[in-house]
Protein backbone atom coordinates (compact mmCIF):
# COMPACT_ATOMS: atom_id res chain seq x y z
CA UNK A 1 0.00 0.00 0.00
CA UNK A 2 2.78 2.39 0.95
CA UNK A 3 4.13 1.69 -2.47
CA UNK A 4 1.10 2.82 -4.21
CA UNK A 5 0.71 5.91 -2.18
CA UNK A 6 4.11 6.67 -3.64
CA UNK A 7 3.62 6.11 -7.34
CA UNK A 8 0.51 8.13 -6.59
CA UNK A 9 2.50 11.14 -5.42
CA UNK A 10 4.92 10.66 -8.23
CA UNK A 11 2.47 10.53 -10.88
CA UNK A 12 0.32 13.39 -9.16
CA UNK A 13 3.97 15.72 -9.04
CA UNK A 14 4.56 14.39 -13.35
CA UNK A 15 1.12 15.97 -14.07
CA UNK A 16 1.83 19.03 -12.02
CA UNK A 17 5.37 19.91 -13.95
CA UNK A 18 3.98 18.97 -16.98
CA UNK A 19 0.70 20.97 -16.59
CA UNK A 20 3.33 23.81 -15.51
CA UNK A 21 5.20 23.56 -18.07
CA UNK A 22 2.13 23.45 -20.56
CA UNK A 23 1.17 27.25 -19.00
CA UNK A 24 4.37 28.64 -19.37
CA UNK A 25 4.24 26.96 -22.96
CA UNK A 26 0.76 28.78 -23.59
CA UNK A 27 1.99 32.46 -21.69
CA UNK A 28 5.60 32.52 -24.06
CA UNK A 29 2.85 31.98 -27.12
CA UNK A 30 0.59 34.71 -26.29
CA UNK A 31 3.47 37.01 -25.14
CA UNK A 32 4.45 36.70 -28.50
CA UNK A 33 1.45 37.38 -30.22
CA UNK A 34 0.63 40.24 -28.35
CA UNK A 35 4.36 41.41 -29.78
CA UNK A 36 3.35 40.84 -32.89
CA UNK A 37 0.12 42.28 -33.31
CA UNK A 38 1.35 45.42 -31.38
CA UNK A 39 4.03 45.62 -33.93
CA UNK A 40 1.42 45.46 -37.05
CA UNK A 41 -0.78 48.09 -34.77
CA UNK A 42 1.95 50.47 -34.22
CA UNK A 43 3.18 50.29 -37.79
CA UNK A 44 -0.35 51.27 -38.67
CA UNK A 45 -0.33 53.87 -37.00
CA UNK A 46 2.74 55.18 -38.13
CA UNK A 47 1.41 54.73 -41.08
CA UNK A 48 -2.06 56.73 -41.16
CA UNK A 49 -0.42 59.70 -39.83
CA UNK A 50 2.53 59.84 -42.38
CA UNK A 51 -1.00 59.79 -44.96
CA UNK A 52 -2.76 62.60 -42.87
CA UNK A 53 0.63 64.52 -42.29
CA UNK A 54 1.13 64.62 -46.53
CA UNK A 55 -2.68 65.28 -47.29
CA UNK A 56 -1.85 68.40 -44.51
CA UNK A 57 1.74 69.51 -46.19
CA UNK A 58 -0.54 68.82 -49.80
CA UNK A 59 -3.21 71.15 -48.70
CA UNK A 60 -1.03 74.02 -47.48
CA UNK A 61 0.66 73.95 -51.03
CA UNK A 62 -2.96 74.56 -52.91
Amino acid sequence: MVRAHKRSLSHLLLVHEVAFLFLVAVTGLLTGLSAYLWQKTSAASVRINNSIYLSEQLRGEL
